[in-house]
């Protein structure tokens, strides 16, 4: 047999195996559950990877979800059918995700509801919980209301068991992959959103009359994406112990920190031990601080539009600040940086930015609008950015910092309209900045010349808006077929930030990453060691394109 027939036979063997997998995913197990049933446990109900849950449209006192174990292939999901599903209680948890894993909780419907899942009032305790060791958790499509805690909970916290022994600890658990996206919470007693322990350097926990120090579990991957976000009682997101893989982008947070709780106040919290980039989000009349900034470092605060922060906690008080961002230290890495980037800060209560993290070296503040500090007539200059020590060290170029909002000729910004005119003077104003290629509303940003100053990049007409062609002009893997991972080769024309997703050939999410690309050759492993044989599709997403492939796994 020559070397073309065995390519061949090999191609036909692939693709039977492929089809016979598409096949065997496509019969997987579809379970209606009564409007009368409330407890989903996966082990009676023999649920198996890639089956589906269909919730019947019913009012529910709460739902309790527990041993439902998809794949990292083939998730199981959980979602309504044929209506809403409502939850108004007087229990502890409106919907509580317990000892699962590959699992997504989707009120993202085919009945035309924005919200198929609404969890109206708990009365005592978080609207949703995934806890007790549950891992790899997608949350969408859910109204979360009136809570007496928290809207969203996940962690799960180390108790001391019957044998003595305390459970879960940093070294026998870590939380993969929580994504939490278009979802509506409002009316919340506590946090909006409360993603991973706040303890990243440990705690003491009493345990048979001993004390112990514990170090409460990591969480490795976390997505918060297109959520609405009003009327918090304390922070509208937090993430804390986050270690990696963290973005919080494109969500809109308004009125957080309504019961003015100390150390609980900010629209969104980037927690100790966390590395997360902020981008994107829109903040708008919180008590708090816009957005908090406590984590590991080496991260970016860009395109983010924070208005009037704290300005309604202690109204012209000082002696009670809040800042649109403030940066402090919990636990930073050695050499850290901070980078803020086009952040658009207008009217907040004290401080532009207050930058309080001393550990940190080679900072950055680049193309950032600063407008009316509350703390100008007691500090000056330095209420723009202000150090919170002599220690500290940032490069400050290209912001715009003013206290007449009008003098920067926004659209509108009466009505909170912070794009810029035609004639505004901060057109083609900003610094270069390779890796920052998208403004607040995903429109490019030029490449050729200056970027505009602040989170919007105007692109009205009379705007010289340039015409870009694509800036990732090849990519490609080799080796495909490969036999556990693969690398992506991608030539750009420039240095850019994209995002690579992997997803399988029924397309269930696998993996998602933000890459840095640099200018000419770049290179990319994909591990698909634990993954069994088939297609694999890839996207690479970034300023004005996207490309696409398959790998095959042998």
């Amino acid at each position: 047999m020559n070397k073309y027939k065995i390519i061949f036979t090999i191609s036909i063997l692939l693709f039977l195996f492929s089809t016979i997998n598409n096949i065997v995913a496509q019969t997987k197990t579809t379970h209606i559950i009564a409007p009368s049933t409330y407890i989903i446990d996966g082990e009676e109900l023999n649920a198996s990877p890639g089956d589906t849950i269909l919730l019947q449209s019913s009012a529910k006192p709460y739902l309790l979800i527990r041993n439902i174990h998809g794949s990292s292939l083939f998730p199981i999901t959980i979602k309504n059918y044929n209506g809403i599903i409502i939850i108004d209680t007087d229990h502890f948890y409106g919907i509580s995700i317990q000892h699962s894993e590959h699992v997504i909780i989707s009120g993202m419907d085919d009945y035309g509801y924005d919200y198929g899942i609404q969890i109206l009032r708990v009365a005592n305790g978080a609207g949703i919980g995934i806890t007790d060791y549950s891992t790899n958790v997608e949350i969408k499509g859910i109204e979360i209301a009136n809570t007496m805690i928290s809207g969203i909970v996940s962690k799960t916290d180390p108790i001391c068991d019957e044998n003595n022994e305390i459970h879960p600890t940093r070294d026998d658990f870590v939380q993969y992959n929580i994504i939490i996206h278009d979802n509506y919470l409002h009316d919340i007693g506590n946090e909006g959103m409360y993603i991973g322990s706040s303890f990243f350097t440990g705690y003491t926990l009493e345990c048979n009359g001993q004390s112990h120090t514990v170090l409460p579990h990591v969480n490795s991957g976390v997505q918060i994406y297109n959520n609405k976000l009003e009327r918090t009682g304390w922070d509208g997101i937090q993430v804390s112990s986050t270690i990696n893989n963290c973005n919080i982008y494109s969500n809109e947070i308004s009125h957080d920190s309504e019961a003015e709780y100390h150390n609980q106040m900010s629209g969104i919290i980037i927690g100790g031990g966390s590395k997360a980039d902020c981008y994107n989000n829109i903040i708008k009349d919180g008590k708090g601080d816009g957005i908090e900034v406590f984590g590991q470092g080496n991260q970016k605060i860009y395109n983010n539009l924070i208005i009037r922060a704290g300005r309604s906690y202690h109204s012209g008080d000082q002696s009670f600040p809040k800042h649109g961002i403030y940066c402090g230290d919990v636990y930073t890495q050695q050499n850290a940086f901070m980078y803020f980037y086009h952040n658009t800060i207008i009217s907040p209560k004290t401080d532009g930015i207050k930058f309080n993290n001393d550990e940190t070296i080679d900072n950055r503040a680049y193309n950032n609008i600063i407008v009316d500090p509350g703390s100008y007539d007691i500090v000056g200059e330095d209420s723009y950015i202000h150090l919170g020590s002599e220690n500290i060290t940032i490069d400050k170029q290209n912001n715009y910092l003013g206290r007449n909002i009008y003098a920067v000729k926004f659209d509108s910004p009466a009505n909170d309209n912070y794009d810029l005119q035609v004639n505004s003077p901060l057109i083609n104003e900003g610094k270069y900045i390779p890796e920052i290629s998208f403004d607040i509303a995903m429109r490019p940003r030029k490449i050729s010349t200056s970027p505009d100053i602040g989170a919007y990049e105007c692109n009205k007409q009379g705007v010289d808006i340039e015409e870009i062609s694509p800036i990732v002009d090849k990519i490609f893997s080799y080796p495909n077929p490969c036999s556990h991972e693969t690398t992506l080769y991608a030539r750009s024309k420039q240095q850019t930030q994209a995002y690579l997703v992997i997803k399988s050939i029924l397309g269930n999410l696998l993996d998602y990453r933000t890459l840095n690309i640099k200018k000419g050759k770049n290179e990319f492993i994909i591990n698909l060691e634990k993954y069994p044989s088939g297609i694999y599709l890839y996207n690479i997403k970034y300023l004005n394109g996207n490309k696409s492939g398959k790998i095959i796994k042998q």
